[in-house]
């Protein structure tokens, strides 16, 4: 096995039969904003707090470069009809054990529709056939039963709950933990997803 590096060095661009995955860019400042102020979605379903200032989300995509520069994760801006409407990340890398986490946002108004399912299995095309990753792992709120549907449905395997693994907002929560392996992975869209 063995990881390859020039996705660090060229930005792995994806595009299926709806999206764009591409590289978050300074000018999708505004839109990125708009994911992340939702404080019912941030807050509850993703255990994060929701922002408030555009300050905070220049700040974020401003770790999220380092991040890539540093090895340590990639993050796609999800693009439908030419807008910004979520992210999908790899991130926390382990590239000696060839394993990462993946997690993801999406813009409310645009569930149900399928379009996360779109991007997350071409991310994970991505990470075992352009990048070489054999393991992906999603820790998921308990109670984000749309998130733990998408895993199912992309044949995810639940591993186990993560006793009080995730603190936020003064409290201390578990996680579900589904994963999925290199060697169970199976693209649903064939000819549908393509680097550029």
């Amino acid at each position: 096995m063995q990881i390859n590096e020039k996705v660090f060095e060229q930005f792995p661009t994806i595009k299926t039969e709806r999206l764009l995955l591409r590289e978050i860019r300074e000018n999708d400042l505004q839109e990125v904003f708009k994911i992340y102020s939702n404080s019912k979605v941030i807050n509850e379903y993703y255990g994060l707090y929701h922002f408030t200032k555009i300050e905070q989300v220049k700040a974020l995509m401003e770790l999220w470069s380092l991040e890539y520069e540093q090895r340590q994760g990639i993050r796609w801006a999800i693009e439908y009809e030419q807008q910004i409407i979520g992210i999908c990340h790899l991130k926390d890398f382990t590239l000696k054990h060839f394993r990462c986490l993946i997690a993801y946002e999406l813009s409310s108004e645009y569930w149900g529709q399928g379009i996360m399912h779109e991007a997350v299995e071409a991310v994970l095309y991505c990470a075992f056939n352009l990048i070489g990753l054999n393991r992906i792992e999603a820790h998921l709120h308990p109670i984000n039963d749309n998130s733990i549907r998408l895993c199912e449905r992309l044949n995810f395997n639940f591993e186990t709950i993560l006793e009080d693994n995730y603190y936020f907002d003064g409290a201390i929560y578990n996680t579900t933990l589904y994963i999925m392996l290199a060697k169970n992975f199976q693209l649903r869209q064939e000819g549908k997803v393509e680097f550029i």
